[in-house]
């Protein structure tokens, strides 16, 4: 019984994984690649954001925060520039999920905000 609990398992660990089209990438937020997925509702994914800075990053000072985009692949990333023990830091959260949903339902953005197109 519990071996059949440790196969269950690691198989819902390596499909969570594999959904993930850069699998193996840890998502510890230090690059573009390595970004922090963020699918929060666009009312809220901004306040998810801070909150997790403030948690992973007690007492980091905030210096600038921009938006990157890629429109060959059409994501779109937050990024937070911080002081954090007398290191300048930067971190990457992929907002693509709350983008998407917030450009659907503006005219102007609803172009870029399409899934890319699959290749057959």
């Amino acid at each position: 019984m519990r071996r059949s609990l440790y196969i269950i398992a690691g198989a819902t660990l390596l499909l969570a994984s594999a959904s993930d089209a850069r699998v193996g990438v840890a998502r510890d937020g230090s690059t573009q690649e390595r970004a922090v997925i963020n699918d929060k509702p666009v009312a809220t994914h901004w306040q998810w954001e801070y909150s997790y800075l403030d948690k992973h990053f007690p007492g980091h000072k905030p210096l600038d925060h921009r938006f990157a985009a890629d429109a060959a692949t059409r994501r779109v990333w937050s990024v937070f520039t911080f002081m954090w023990h007398g290191r300048n830091m930067n971190f990457w959260f992929d907002i693509t999920q709350p983008f998407r949903e917030y450009a659907g339902s503006t005219r102007e953005f609803r172009e870029f905000a399409k899934p890319p197109p699959t290749s057959q």
